[in-house]
């Protein structure tokens, strides 16, 4: 088996550097610089009303982070749409079944763009998602 995995293995030397510098989690300059990358992922994410919403910074894998999201923010009444188009959205399948979640998928073949006018229609057949 082969795997690839992003990150530091396959980062020049020069990245690798920089990234050696110490950030202590109290310091105005450490706090200034998780703030802003906090508001740009707002920024991001919301067109409207950013001053509504957060950006919460998670330390650790993808999965991780979509387990911990979908297990802590959703409600056992809540139910969400899960589009799968290969191994990650089967994963948060696997995630809304384990933790009893109400869920609905829509799966695409992995070599295709999910259709944006499929999940509008689906959702507004389903509006308890």
């Amino acid at each position: 088996y082969l795997i690839f995995t992003p990150g530091p293995m396959t980062l020049s030397k020069t990245v690798k550097l920089e990234m050696m510098t110490d950030w202590g989690s109290r310091e105005n300059d450490y706090l200034e610089l998780v703030q802003n990358v906090r508001s740009e992922l707002v920024k991001l994410a919301t067109k409207n009303r950013q001053s509504e919403y957060t950006a919460v910074i998670m330390q650790g894998s993808g999965t991780f982070a979509v387990e911990s999201t979908l297990t802590t923010s959703i409600s056992k009444t809540d139910k969400v749409l899960v589009l799968v188009n290969g191994q990650y959205g089967l994963r948060m399948v696997n995630i809304m079944k384990i933790s009893q979640k109400q869920y609905a998928s829509l799966e695409y073949n992995e070599c295709e763009i999910i259709d944006t006018k499929e999940v509008d229609e689906y959702l507004s057949k389903n509006p308890e998602i």
